[in-house]
């Protein structure tokens, strides 16, 4: 509960059920909130609840594109 602050990739992908590698991805692609301290490659931060809301609005979107015939 709560917004909690999770450090680097490896918390960010244990967080969503996924592999660093997939959180990299997925910030790339598809719009993954995380912030970055500093330069492009800096370390990565994100908080929970933002990703939380992230998930949720995938889901709903993936839901409504498979029940619009």
């Amino acid at each position: 509960p709560g917004r909690r602050l999770l450090r680097g990739w490896k918390e960010t992908g244990t967080s969503l059920g996924a592999a660093p590698r997939s959180a990299q991805r997925y910030a790339a692609e598809l719009g993954l909130p995380v912030h970055r301290a500093g330069q492009r490659r800096g370390s990565v931060s994100a908080f929970t609840d933002e990703l939380d809301v992230w998930v949720r609005r995938r889901t709903d979107a993936g839901e409504a594109a498979e029940t619009t015939p």
